[in-house]
Formats: C-alpha cells, sequence, structure tokens
C-alpha cells in the first residue's frame, strides 16, 4: 500500500483509467471536485488506486473536497482508505485548522479523526478541523 500526494494534473495524464475507476462511482460533483482541487492524496494497492482525497490548498487554507474509494460507502473498507488518507493530510497540515465539505455517510470517519460538523444539509455536511492545543510543560522547582 502506498499513500502519496499528487497533483491532479500528473494524475490525469499518466493513469487516467486507474484515476476513472475510482470517480466513477461518484459521478459528476467527483470529476469536478478533482478539476477545483490543488492537489489529491492518493491511496494505491497492487498498483490501483483504491482512494482519492481532493485537496484546495492556499496559504494557511486546507479544504478538502470530498472522499471517493474504489468501496461502496457503506464497506468498513471505505472507511478504512478514506481515514488513512485523512490521517496522512493532517499529518502534514501546513496550518492550525482545516475545513471539509463530505457525505454524511463520511461523517462518522471524519469526527474519529478530530473533525467536527459546522453546517449540513441533507447530503452533505461542513466540517471543521482544529489542531488541538498542547498544554506547556510544567516545569516543578
Amino acid at each position: 500500500m502506498f499513500l502519496y500526494k499528487s497533483d491532479i494534473g500528473s494524475m490525469l495524464a499518466v493513469q487516467p483509467e486507474r484515476l476513472a475507476q475510482v470517480l466513477q462511482r461518484s459521478g459528476k460533483l467527483a470529476s469536478q471536485n478533482v478539476k477545483e482541487s490543488s492537489f489529491s492524496v492518493v491511496m494505491q494497492v497492487d498498483g490501483l488506486i483504491k482512494g482519492l482525497l481532493p485537496v484546495c490548498a492556499a496559504v494557511g487554507y486546507t479544504h478538502v473536497l470530498g472522499t471517493y474509494s474504489a468501496h461502496d460507502s457503506s464497506e468498513p473498507a471505505h472507511d478504512d482508505v478514506v481515514r488513512e488518507m485523512l490521517e496522512m493530510l493532517l499529518s502534514e497540515l501546513p496550518g492550525p485548522t482545516a475545513s471539509a465539505r463530505v457525505a454524511l455517510g463520511d461523517v462518522p470517519v471524519f469526527a474519529q479523526c478530530g473533525f467536527v460538523v459546522s453546517s449540513a444539509t441533507a447530503h452533505e455536511a461542513q466540517m471543521t478541523f482544529c489542531m488541538p492545543v498542547t498544554a506547556p510543560a510544567r516545569v516543578s522547582v
């Protein structure tokens, strides 16, 4: 298994059919989110792309545009793929906060990774992540 960040243009040029296998399950919104992203976190297993997390990034701003996997969203394998990609993204987060627009079915996975719902519609939720603040170490005298 490989987890890596990639710009979308390179992925579309080098692996268009592998990318299409993941995105075909999610319709037009997935393709639009991929086009709008700055980069994606990708999970690849045995040469096949198993997950894609398109991200829009700017200075001090990180926004996840969606979650896509080769598994049905009701399968535990989908949650595992999403969690692994999120953990990689959060481990390299350039700022203290991030946001995400996710399908309601993915809310529990994002919540496990520290995101909280800030608003929701019938189909998706807007979520926010804030880096935990650690307390300063106490010095005993």
